[in-house]
């Protein structure tokens, strides 16, 4: 009999530490599990993940009950500077010389970033778009570069929603000469520079001495970073300052502030653009363009490969693997 009742008595005190251990094991794992969520729900915004092709973190805020739709924009900025070449028209000096026209200087458009600005999954996605891209102009082998000044915006647009596999709804296009004055409006950017720049190169009109470190930079400095070329590994470099400088810009200018009054921001910025984003339009989308804070970076590098020709250096654009990317963007209903 006792023997019996000291097995009740272990048997109940084995029971009881079990369930105390059990306890304490459960307690630790999910207080461990809800730790994980809520680092991987709050990783993203400014600082998202991404690997190398743009897979980022998909916890894009919900806007659902925000006006305005999903929508792609091209921001570009062209080479055009007046002030210092002046072989843009030609015309004049072709009516005195002998023997063959010269012909004027074509604008490019040296940087092409596509934004797109996803509702549904609260995502904001850039790709830079390399200039030396391969493309037909009239059946010729050109860089889409030299599209814009053959062809013109809209044509460069639908050129580009091609190359992506999505529609570009608008573009916004800055000429180097306007772009100073624009940041200047901004009063000046507050930017990390990556890398000492210097470069000298009165063909080019660059004369670029910028230091490494974070600093104020006005119009001209600003414009001396985006066309500084002197990175080790070409334009690669030069497209990623380009996107990271965007999104300080986007970041310091789409604010509560700013959002008060939508029509004011458009009057005051877009007249230093070639856009086909009207004021109306602006407004449509202007509660989807103010929640930018709330969105989901991400940065996509646009898939290809550089190779050189008789024609020069062109990138060959993976144009099945981009357009399999924006496939999920694009809307399913």
């Amino acid at each position: 009999m006792s023997a019996f009742r000291n097995f009740i008595l272990t048997l109940l005190m084995s029971l009881v530490i079990f369930g105390l251990l059990a306890y304490g094991i459960v307690k630790y794992t999910t207080k461990s599990f809800r730790i994980g969520v809520i680092e991987e729900g709050t990783r993203g915004r400014e600082g998202v993940v991404t690997d190398d092709n743009g897979h980022g973190d998909n916890g894009g805020a919900e806007l659902s009950g925000l006006s305005g739709r999903s929508y792609t924009i091209l921001f570009a900025g062209t080479d055009y500077l007046p002030s210092v070449f002046d072989d843009y028209d030609v015309s004049k000096y072709n009516e005195t010389v002998q023997g063959f026209p010269v012909e004027p200087r074509k604008v490019k458009t040296d940087l092409m970033i596509a934004v797109h600005v996803n509702k549904e999954r609260g995502d904001t996605v850039f790709c830079a778009i390399p200039a030396a891209t391969r493309i037909q102009i009239d059946g010729l082998n050109s860089r889409l570069e030299d599209l814009y000044s053959a062809k013109g915006a809209e044509t460069l647009a639908a050129k580009v929603s091609a190359l992506i596999g999505i529609n570009v709804d608008y573009y916004a296009i800055i000429s180097a000469d306007r772009f100073p004055s624009l940041i200047s409006t901004l009063g000046g950017v507050t930017y990390y520079v990556s890398t000492d720049m210097v470069q000298n190169d009165p063909e080019k009109g660059l004369n670029i001495n910028l230091k490494k470190g974070s600093q104020k930079l006005n119009g001209q400095k600003a414009l001396d970073m985006l066309r500084y070329s002197g990175y080790s590994d070409g334009d690669v470099s030069r497209r990623k300052c380009a996107v990271s400088f965007l999104k300080v810009v986007l970041k310091n200018e789409l604010t509560a502030a700013n959002a008060s009054n939508p029509a004011r921001f458009y009057s005051k910025y877009a007249a230093f653009f070639e856009t086909n984003m009207t004021l109306e339009a602006f407004g449509d989308q202007a509660e989807l363009v103010f929640a930018y804070s709330r969105m989901n970076l991400i940065e996509y590098t646009f898939p290809g490969s550089q190779v050189s020709s008789g024609d020069g250096i062109f990138f060959n654009p993976n144009i099945t693997k981009a357009t399999e990317y924006f496939s999920q963007y694009k809307y399913q209903g």
